[in-house]
């Protein structure tokens, strides 16, 4: 039986400023991606936030070089990371 595991979700809104906003929706639009998915990538990229304990070590590495990236005004997205996540957690 494959059962999905249901992430809980806040609501948030967010005061950017507009110029900042469009950059990230053209971005978004760019990978097509959500500016929400767009947005809480980059947020758990950058901080860390470990949404899928199994994640191996190679796959924290990355996610320490993007935040390494991130500082220095570059995001390089780890889509593998997310995807790979994304299936643990709804095993």
């Amino acid at each position: 039986m494959n059962t999905k595991t249901i992430t809980k979700k806040k609501t948030t809104s967010l005061r950017i400023d507009n110029g900042l906003f469009e950059h990230i929706e053209n971005i978004a639009k760019r990978e097509n991606r959500s500016i929400n998915n767009y947005i809480e990538t980059i947020l758990l990229n950058t901080t860390g936030y470990n949404i899928a304990p199994e994640l191996t070590k190679e796959d924290l590495e990355a996610i320490e070089q993007s935040k390494k990236e991130a500082k220095k005004g570059l995001f390089i997205p780890y889509n593998d990371v997310m995807e790979k996540a994304k299936r643990i957690c709804t095993k």
